[in-house]
């Protein structure tokens, strides 16, 4: 056995363990500092990366967005030379209807100008009529009268 007491052992290793634990300490600082200063070169690097992809996206974004505003376009011009053509077959055959039923508006208008003519002549000769049938029933009164007349005596 030793010839040191308890105590002084304790203190020896309490010595020894507050040396380790200072250079424990020191080299844990040092790896610290180490990796902060690796963290710090890592964020950098990847801060670049990611600003680099975001540049990439945003090229790329910007490249489809004007694809995409050019195809709109391009549908939007196809689509209104569709409705102009559209709208003039419409206002064409619009025309050809609207002309048909002129023509059809200006027979019924004529046939009325006819009837109203015929209408007009069978007044005039319905009233020439009555006319002639007035004589003729003055006629044939007097001539009833003489033949009473004529049978009276």
């Amino acid at each position: 056995m030793t010839s040191e007491q308890p105590d002084e052992r304790f203190e020896r290793l309490e010595t020894l363990i507050k040396a380790e634990s200072a250079e424990t300490r020191s080299y844990v600082d040092m790896r610290t500092a180490e990796t902060r200063e690796l963290i710090k070169q890592e964020s950098a690097e990847t801060r670049s990366y990611v600003d680099v992809k975001v540049a990439e996206v945003r090229q790329h974004v910007d490249g489809r967005a004007a694809e995409v505003r050019q195809h709109v376009d391009s549908q939007a011009a196809e689509t209104r030379e569709y409705v102009d053509l559209k709208a003039t077959e419409t206002r064409h055959h619009f025309d050809v209807v609207a002309e048909r039923l002129e023509d059809r508006i200006k027979v019924v208008a004529e046939g009325q100008v006819a009837l109203r003519a015929n209408f007009s002549e069978l007044g005039t000769a319905q009233g020439r009529l009555e006319e002639r049938q007035g004589r003729l029933e003055v006629r044939q009164e007097a001539l009833e009268f003489r033949m009473e007349r004529l049978e009276q005596r």
